[in-house]
């Protein structure tokens, strides 16, 4: 049988896990979407 810290501890591992994993896809997506909009217009920024 688990303890409860072991359980907790886990859970929380879980959790830090899952929110990395989204944060690092949610960048991902950003980025792209940066990429993606710098792309079609025309050379605004660098003028």
């Amino acid at each position: 049988m688990l303890s409860v810290n072991k359980m907790f501890f886990f859970l929380i591992h879980q959790l830090g896990l899952n929110m990395t994993l989204y944060l690092v896809n949610k960048t991902k997506e950003l980025k792209d979407n940066a990429i993606q909009m710098m792309l079609r217009q025309p050379n605004k920024q660098h003028a």
